[in-house]
Order: C-alpha cells, then sequence, then structure tokens
C-alpha cells in the first residue's frame, strides 16, 4: 500500500487507487465521480463483462464510459517531492544560498530571514536581528487578544441587533397608537378635516417608513460587521497554525486588517417619536374654552395658589414621590373652583418640564372615588407619562408608549365632553392628541385637578392655568 507520511490521512487515501492500493497511475474517473489508475481500470474491463461496475458506488457504467482526472494526477505525482522537501527543510524556513545554512534569523525592518553565518557577517551599523521563532511566538502570542477583542465585538453587534429588532417591534406598535389618535382626532372635526387626516396619515407612514429603512440599514451595517468579524476570527485562527516564516511575512497587513476592523464602532440604535400635528384639531376645541381658576380652599398644606388663582406651586413641605399604582396626597392636590355638568369645556395648563405632575378631572360628589387624570413621572430624561382612571368599580393604570423626551415645560389641554362622554388629552405645542379615554358615561358634577409631585424643588415647578 502506497503512504504520504506528511499527508493526513483522509488526503493519502484520497491520492490512491481502489484497485492496486497504490498512488495513482494515469488516474481515470467515472461520471459517479470515483477514480482509478487507467491500468487498472483497463484490466478490470477485460477480465469482467459489460457494463462495468463501479468498486465503490455500484454504480454501472459503459465500457471505456470515463475521462482522465489530470489534477488527481498532478497531485499524486507531486506528494513524493513535496516529502522530500519538508525532510531537507522541515522548519519552512529554507536554507541560505551562500553558506547552506536554515535561516533562522530576521534582519532590519523587512525582516528579512537570513542564516547564522549571514548574521555574525553584519558590520556595527547593522540592523537589529530577531530570531524567527522568537518573533513568531511574540507575534503568535498577540493574536489570542485580537481574537478576544473580536468575539467581544461580535457579542456587542449581537445584542444590538437583537435590540435594534425589538424597537422596530416598538416603532410598529407606536405607529399604530398614533394612527388612532389621528382617526379620534379627525372625527372631532367632521367631513372638512378628511383631507388633512389623509395627509397626516400620510406623513405617519413616511415617518415610520424613514425610521424602519433607517433602523434596516444600521441592521444590515451590524449584519455585514459581525460577518466581518467572524472572517477576521477565521483568518486569525488559521494564521496561528502557519509555519513561523509564512506567519511573520504578511504581519503588518495582518494588523492593520484588523485594526481597521476594530476601530469601525457599531451604531447605537434610536428610535424618533412620530408625532403628526393637527392644527386643526387645537382651533375646533379652544371654541369650548372655559375660564379656570383654582380654589384656595382645597389646597393642601403642601402647595402654595398664586394672587390671580391661576398658578399653584410647593411649599417647603416635603412628602413621598408621585406614583402611578398609587393614590392622591391631599397634601399636594388642588381643585378648581368651576364644576361641569352637562357641556364640553376645554382648558389649558402649562406644566413644569423639571419634576412631576398630574391634570384630571374628578367627582366631586365621591371625594376622589371616580377620576380621569394624565400623570406625568419625572425620569431624568424628561417623563413617562401614564392615564389613570378610578370609578366606583375599578381603578385602571395604563403607561402610554408616548414619551415626552424634552425637559422643557409645555401645554397640556384638558376636553371634557359630557354628551359623547369624552376626556381627552392634548399637546398643545405640537398640535396633536396624546390620550383620550374609551367612552364613558359621566355623571354628577366634575372639576379639573391639579396635583404637583415632590421630586427637585427647582425653580418654575408649578402648573399654571394658561388664559
Amino acid at each position: 500500500m502506497a503512504s504520504f507520511p506528511n499527508l493526513t490521512p483522509s488526503v493519502q487515501e484520497a491520492l490512491i487507487c481502489p484497485i492496486c492500493r497504490k498512488g495513482f497511475t494515469n488516474p481515470v474517473s467515472f461520471e459517479c465521480g470515483h477514480t482509478f489508475c487507467q491500468s487498472c481500470l483497463l484490466k478490470s474491463c477485460q477480465e469482467n463483462s459489460t457494463p462495468l461496475l463501479c468498486t465503490e458506488c455500484g454504480r454501472i457504467n459503459q465500457l471505456r464510459a470515463f475521462q482522465a482526472n489530470a489534477s488527481v494526477g498532478l497531485t499524486a505525482t507531486a506528494a513524493p517531492k513535496q516529502r522530500a522537501h519538508c525532510l531537507q527543510d522541515p522548519e519552512g524556513h529554507g536554507k541560505c544560498e551562500v553558506h547552506q545554512e536554515v535561516r533562522k534569523r530576521l534582519c532590519g525592518e523587512h525582516r528579512r530571514p537570513i542564516c547564522m553565518a549571514c548574521s555574525q557577517c553584519q558590520g556595527p551599523e547593522a540592523p537589529i536581528l530577531t530570531g524567527i521563532d522568537k518573533a513568531a511566538e511574540d507575534f503568535r502570542r498577540k493574536l489570542p487578544e485580537t481574537v478576544k477583542e473580536l468575539c467581544k465585538q461580535r457579542e456587542k453587534v449581537a445584542r444590538m441587533l437583537q435590540h435594534g429588532k425589538a424597537l422596530l417591534e416598538k416603532l410598529q406598535e407606536e405607529a399604530e397608537f398614533q394612527k388612532k389618535n389621528i382617526m379620534h382626532s379627525f372625527q372631532k372635526t367632521f367631513e372638512f378635516l378628511e383631507e388633512e387626516m389623509e395627509e397626516c396619515m400620510s406623513n405617519v407612514e413616511k415617518q415610520v417608513r424613514a425610521q424602519v429603512e433607517a433602523q434596516e440599514r444600521r441592521i444590515a451595517a451590524l449584519v455585514n460587521q459581525n460577518q466581518e468579524f467572524r472572517k477576521r476570527i477565521t483568518e486569525l485562527e488559521e494564521e496561528c497554525i502557519k509555519p513561523d516564516l509564512d506567519l511573520l511575512r504578511n504581519v503588518r497587513e495582518i494588523v492593520k486588517r484588523n485594526e481597521s476592523v476594530l476601530h469601525q464602532e457599531p451604531q447605537n440604535f434610536c428610535l424618533k417619536r412620530i408625532v403628526c400635528p393637527i392644527p386643526a384639531i387645537i382651533e375646533a376645541i379652544s371654541r369650548f374654552k372655559v375660564d379656570i381658576t383654582l380654589d384656595p380652599n382645597t389646597a393642601g398644606p403642601g402647595l402654595i395658589v398664586s394672587e390671580d388663582l391661576k398658578s399653584v406651586c410647593r411649599g417647603a413641605t416635603q412628602g413621598t414621590s408621585l406614583n402611578p399604582s398609587g393614590g392622591f396626597e391631599d397634601l399636594f392636590l388642588v381643585l378648581a373652583t368651576q364644576s361641569f355638568i352637562s357641556q364640553r369645556c376645554y382648558w389649558e395648563v402649562q406644566v413644569p418640564g423639571h419634576t412631576s405632575w398630574c391634570l384630571g378631572v374628578c367627582n366631586i360628589s365621591s371625594e376622589l372615588e371616580n377620576f380621569f387624570t394624565l400623570m406625568a413621572v419625572d425620569n431624568g430624561n424628561g417623563h413617562s407619562l401614564y392615564a389613570i382612571s378610578k370609578s366606583h368599580l375599578q381603578q385602571k393604570t395604563q403607561q402610554l408608549r408616548y414619551l415626552c423626551t424634552s425637559e422643557s415645560a409645555f401645554k397640556v389641554g384638558i376636553f371634557l365632553d359630557f354628551h359623547h362622554g369624552d376626556i381627552s388629552f392634548y399637546h398643545v405645542n405640537e398640535k396633536h392628541l396624546i390620550y383620550t379615554f374609551p367612552t364613558i358615561s359621566l355623571s354628577g358634577p366634575y372639576k379639573p385637578l391639579f396635583y404637583l409631585g415632590t421630586q427637585g424643588l427647582v425653580n418654575d415647578c408649578s402648573l399654571t392655568i394658561c388664559p
């Protein structure tokens, strides 16, 4: 049996004829892909009748239905020569043409391999010499760190991909939520606003499409970057097992190529709040605007009501923070003087941007057993909004997807419609709906409600009723 000791067992087996079990001589292949020595195959044809059965797969082939396989023949011929070359130069460094010694050192900036005799012939100004084994070992020690960094970056990209896909799902939910708000706003203004409604719907679609495309581009870039990291990791792992000279031949190129990949910082995902202004809705409900004043007799001891009864702020008294899951503390609550029974009412309130607050209406005959409010909880970067309702049947708290990311003050419009059982909140500055409670049956007198949280005593943390 033929043997190629310098080759792996699988490669050795591929270079041996299945019939004579020796290295291929003039190899030929059947259509089934199996290869034999031409002489062995012809001899087998003479001994057996046609059609001929392939000894490897059992496929029936017609006599002489084979072709010469030049590539296998060249490989089988080159294998013994490669073995001889490896015996002459086991480390792959090559011999010096002058001294016939194995090159074991690297000379100068260009890392040219030289033998020991050549290194001893160098003058005092000779470049620095480095042993090939040592240089290869030093570089090989650095490669695992690069692999480790690439793995970290790959994990980071994978996490960002997962986060980005989750954000896309939230984006779709945000789009559906805004569409419902837009539909409700246009229902209030009837047929003459239908064209503007379609325009606003289209605007939302454009905003969503633009953000989806941007996120998809980011995801595609991260996928490519992830694939690039995989490629670099595979390349470096392959470089680690190369002979020393082959490893060091492209040191600079390898380092430069991987540094450029590591310096590509992945882009973070972010979503922009979808807003579609509807100027006509604010104009339409503004005709139901009523004059509201605060009732100082209902103000808790922790609040100070202005002389014109239009503004309220906190005093020095401290209490607990505003909690969406809990009730109100009388310490920071004040009601309006006016009450409403069976009409449409609209009023606007300037809210602070650096503290928590709550606005809404409550049934004055039930000691705050029935109320409908919009609560803003300061999260440090803006407000998280909650829609809170409570009746004699149940209390319901819903955190809105809408986030007011601005830290500056803005106006909130409150619309109370007894006829249609409608309580809605509007962002007056941006002219769009924030939230509307499902249609309810309103009975009994309701009063506007004002509540201030206790976080951070800073200037201008007050609720002001707009004229």
